[in-house]
């Protein structure tokens, strides 16, 4: 596999829910930017979206792991059968 693969699920030939896996380091394949337009939303794209993501990993050889920065989300992802790992730290100004 190469860096990364990102998938969409379109209604009326327009984009409405998307996310990727970005990239394969060792054993993870890291899924991220996972996003649904609000009007979509409470539909299942997101759920069904991260499902076909993990498999992709999981065929891959590799151990899913998701990159989700709103508190608010944890519980959805959660749901799916992830669990809080840690915290990430990002650059803000480089000198």
């Amino acid at each position: 596999h190469g860096l990364g693969e990102v998938v969409g699920v379109f209604r009326d030939g327009r984009l409405v829910s998307a996310g990727g896996v970005y990239g394969y380091s060792g054993r993870y394949g890291m899924i991220a930017s996972v996003a649904t337009v609000p009007v979509w939303r409470n539909e299942g794209y997101a759920g069904r979206i991260v499902r076909y993501l993990c498999d992709r990993v999981l065929l891959a050889g590799r151990t899913p792991v998701l990159v989700c920065g709103e508190e608010r989300l944890t519980k959805f992802y959660a749901g799916l059968g992830f669990q809080l790992w840690g915290r990430w730290a990002s650059l803000k100004q480089f000198n």
